[in-house]
């Protein structure tokens, strides 16, 4: 247990080699028990050659992916893309692996405009299967978010057929009684 001069407990552990001492938890949140139980795993995987691989945040993934990006497309894409990916901004200190489909529809659900949805939706998704293409993650947490819909479904109107039986001007009349919001009295 380390004691920092504010007085904060962190229950550590230590190794021998490259980072001698590692950080399990801080005392209260974590019990002692569990401290053990964490501290003799993470020396059992370092005894057994196990080394895990470090997942990035988002902010440097993103970073990568907006870099490797701008020789791809064009610069008005490339403005979109810094303007809808400001609308991310709470992920960015996130693991990736931390990332989940909830957290995704929760950024999408924020954003009013229905084609701005669908824009973040895309370009998200195209973000994470960059990050499963380069082994940051296993699986894309968009995969599990439906898509956006384009646009929000408008007011009901007649279909076209309803129009066919009537004469000329009755089917005008009826056309503008349904962009109007009236009755038509043909």
């Amino acid at each position: 247990m380390r004691v920092s001069q504010d007085g904060a407990k962190t229950l550590s552990g230590i190794r021998r080699q490259k980072a001698p001492i590692f950080t399990i938890g801080r005392y209260g949140i974590v019990t002692l028990s569990q401290a053990r139980e964490r501290a003799k795993n993470i020396l059992a995987e370092h005894q057994l050659g196990i080394v895990r691989k470090l997942v990035p945040a988002f902010g440097e993934t993103l970073h990568e992916y907006l870099a490797r990006r701008e020789h791809e497309v064009r610069e008005s894409t490339q403005q979109a893309d810094g303007y809808l990916f400001k609308r991310v901004d709470r992920l960015k200190d996130r693991r990736l692996d931390e990332i989940t489909p909830t957290d995704i529809e929760q950024v999408i659900d924020a954003i009013p405009s229905p084609s701005t949805k669908r824009s973040i939706y895309i370009r998200l998704s195209g973000l994470f299967s960059y990050a499963v293409r380069r082994g940051h993650i296993e699986r894309s947490p968009v995969v599990a978010v439906q898509i956006p819909a384009t646009r929000s479904p408008g007011p009901a109107s007649l279909p076209m057929t309803s129009y066919v039986r009537c004469s000329p001007r009755c089917a005008y009349v009826g056309s503008m009684a349904t962009i109007t919001g009236q009755s038509s009295n043909c």
